[in-house]
């Protein structure tokens, strides 16, 4: 797919979950803004958690590599650990606003 289409793919089910939240959930639009901030900051959670399993597995690499046993960086470039940071920001973001009086 081109980049166009993948950019007017994305508007259209933006805008179908948009309607779908208005309409049939009864979500406010003016807490949008509120919504997406969150997802940025969840993002930048996600990020992070990135660079330490990154470093984690580094590390781990670098100290067997120390004790005679070969382990490859390779690891460290797993896609399975972009996963593995989104699940931990996921679970860690849900778990930091369910602690909030206010409600998620």
């Amino acid at each position: 797919m081109t980049v166009l289409a993948l950019l007017i793919l994305g508007f259209g089910t933006s805008l179908g979950i948009y309607l779908f939240g208005t309409r049939w959930l009864g979500l406010a639009p003016a807490t949008l803004r509120e919504g997406l901030g969150r997802l940025a900051e969840s993002i930048g959670v996600a990020v992070v958690f990135y660079a330490v399993n990154v470093t984690a597995v580094v590390f781990f690499a670098l100290v067997s590599r120390a004790v005679g046993r070969f382990v490859s960086l390779y690891a460290a470039t797993d896609e399975i650990l972009i996963v593995l940071s989104l699940l931990q920001a996921g679970a860690f973001q849900f778990w930091r606003y369910s602690n909030r009086t206010e409600g998620f």
